[in-house]
């Protein structure tokens, strides 16, 4: 096997997109190769603008320059390393394991070296969804977020340009597909290639992230104000907290492919038994782990200041921590963060009792295991260890399902103790934290 020819199967170390071979001694794309090149080329003086832990990605890679260096330096990059040629036979080797892993896996999950193939989105397009349970917030407005900037405005999402997507494509890309948009603005799974699928969830979760960042301010909030509520205002700050972000995640459910062809009445329970869990994912990208806290553009909240005195409700504080904190360790990148996301929105379609056939949309169920079989694909192509690193994503999973629980009874038991204080959150929060919400499916 010429390795040489073959080493493009294994991403960029450094952000994800496709390699073209080994550049300062560790396998990378064209861009980092040159990014790394200039750097060393002159001096230079890059500053991070937040807590040097920024996500170097496809997305992200261009924004900050000094943890692009520092993952770089990090990785193995250096002026002085040796071409590919001259590897030692026990580097070559290595290297060789890895390519054959990539291909193994590829073939294994049926999905071939086209699983992020080129994608021509369709239009711009405002999708058909009946909006009675959200019309607590009117179209195209968002609510200042205090300490979570994750807020959005609720538009339809925008198909971003091709060499903005998310996508870790783990090889060459060659086939061009076109995605077919049904009547209605829904894209039934089985008429559109799987990459396109993927494709699709992760511009969609970029977009929103994009959107947020350059549209929205965020307010400044004082730490130490948490740890002088009392319990009624904690609950209310928390849902006005948690609101924009549950709009963001109604919007990206729109996107999802299986999502709109389900019923309504499906619809509506499936955001209802995933919603917080796509909140955690979301606030994910903004928990800092030296920190513990989740950090704003201009604020943060330390996990340290919020207290209270109930069991319960602090329980719910500490997993919520605990369970971004693990989130953060796999070290996903957002294309993953993306895929994660959407296969729990789906997953839920399997206990749906508004089936049919009580066992859930096929096609839906279908998208599902594409999307978890996409994440997996993707990050073990990054770790090089596969059952372990499955065994993390499902660990992470499970405890993203519980935290969730936590919340629903944390939230039922406030509201049954204070039925007056709990009328001041907001409606639709209420609405989709119901008691008639889907148990999740361990």
């Amino acid at each position: 096997m010429r390795v040489s020819a073959q080493i493009e199967v294994i991403p960029c170390k450094v952000c994800g997109d496709k390699s073209s071979g080994v550049h300062y001694g560790v396998i990378t794309c064209e861009g980092c190769k040159g990014f790394f090149r200039r750097s060393q080329s002159s001096i230079v003086n890059y500053q991070c603008p937040r807590q040097k832990n920024c996500i170097v990605d496809r997305v992200n890679r261009n924004r900050c320059q000094y943890c692009r260096l520092k993952k770089c330096i990090e990785l193995g990059m250096s002026r002085d390393a040796v071409k590919f040629g001259r590897m030692s036979k026990k580097q070559r080797e290595k290297v060789e394991d890895e390519v054959r892993m990539h291909k193994q896996l590829a073939e294994a999950s049926g999905l071939g070296y086209h699983i992020y193939g080129d994608y021509s989105p369709p239009p711009s397009h405002n999708y058909i969804f009946d909006q009675s349970m959200y019309g607590h917030y009117p179209s195209g407005t968002s609510t200042p977020v205090n300490g979570y900037p994750i807020a959005m405005p609720a538009t339809p999402v925008t198909p971003m340009p091709q060499n903005m997507y998310g996508a870790n494509p783990s090889v060459a890309t060659g086939s061009h597909y076109v995605a077919h948009q049904a009547t209605g603005g829904s894209f039934p799974s089985p008429q559109v290639p799987e990459e396109d699928v993927v494709s699709r969830v992760i511009s969609s979760f970029d977009q929103q992230h994009l959107d947020y960042r350059t549209n929205n301010a965020v307010c400044e909030v004082d730490p130490e104000t948490f740890s002088r509520l009392d319990r009624a205002d904690g609950w209310e700050l928390f849902s006005l907290q948690l609101d924009p972000l549950v709009k963001t995640i109604i919007e990206f459910a729109k996107c999802v492919d299986g999502f709109m062809n389900l019923p309504q009445e499906t619809q509506i329970q499936l955001l209802k038994g995933s919603v917080f869990e796509l909140c955690l994912i979301f606030a994910a990208m903004y928990y800092n782990m030296d920190t513990h806290a989740v950090c704003g553009e201009r604020g943060t909240i330390p996990f340290a200041c919020v207290v209270t005195e109930d069991v319960d409700e602090m329980n719910l504080i500490n997993e919520i921590h605990g369970t971004l904190h693990d989130i953060v360790a796999l070290q996903p990148n957002t294309s993953e963060l993306a895929l994660m996301a959407a296969g729990l929105l789906l997953e839920q379609a399997t206990t749906s009792s508004s089936s049919s056939n009580g066992q859930g949309d096929p096609s839906t169920l279908a998208t599902a295991e594409l999307l978890k079989t996409a994440l997996h694909q993707s990050m073990v192509a990054r770790t090089g260890c596969m059952d372990t690193t499955i065994t993390r994503i499902q660990d992470v999973e499970q405890k993203i399902r519980q935290t969730a629980r936590l919340h629903q009874e944390a939230l039922t038991k406030f509201r049954l103790s204070d039925p007056r204080a709990s009328e001041k959150l907001p409606d639709l929060y209420k609405e989709l934290f119901t008691a008639d919400r889907l148990s999740p499916t361990i």
